[in-house]
């Protein structure tokens, strides 16, 4: 595997079970939001790059990074969603294969970009499953995209 891999066009960090949710300061209209989850066996970081083409819209998808920290087997497995209306909306979602390596980055784009009106309350969820021998732990987090 190569150190960095990029997401095909897809279609479709320290106390056990804490949650990091961080927000880079916006930059004109483009920004990032890091979202993230963890558990012993693991650690999960994305980034999601968005812009705001409108003070009551968000643009999502251009950019989606995300790498598996502190577990480097090859057998980790990722949920992305980007979601709106508490849920009732599903834009985008993917759900990779049981092949995500610990300690490489992967990146891309999600294949489309959406636009979702803010008072829809855009957010996003990730999930990892981390591979290490017996049953193998999970964590989830939720972060909102540009309000």
């Amino acid at each position: 595997m190569k150190a960095s891999k990029r997401i095909a066009t897809l279609t479709g960090a320290a106390a056990l079970g804490a949650t990091l949710l961080v927000s880079v300061p916006q930059t004109a209209d483009a920004a990032t939001k890091s979202v993230g989850c963890n558990r012993q066996a693991g650690s999960l970081s994305t980034w999601w790059h968005y812009t705001k083409p409108s003070r009551s819209t968000v643009k999502v998808g251009l950019r989606l990074d995300y790498k598996v920290w502190n577990n480097s087997r090859a057998h980790n497995n990722v949920y992305f969603a980007l979601r709106s209306n508490g849920g009732d909306a599903t834009h985008w979602a993917w759900a990779s294969k049981d092949n995500i390596k610990g300690g490489v980055p992967y990146y891309g784009d999600i294949g489309s970009t959406y636009t979702i009106p803010i008072s829809h309350r855009p957010y996003v969820k990730v999930h990892a499953t981390f591979d290490v021998p017996g049953r193998d732990p999970s964590c989830t987090a939720y972060g909102h995209i540009g309000w």
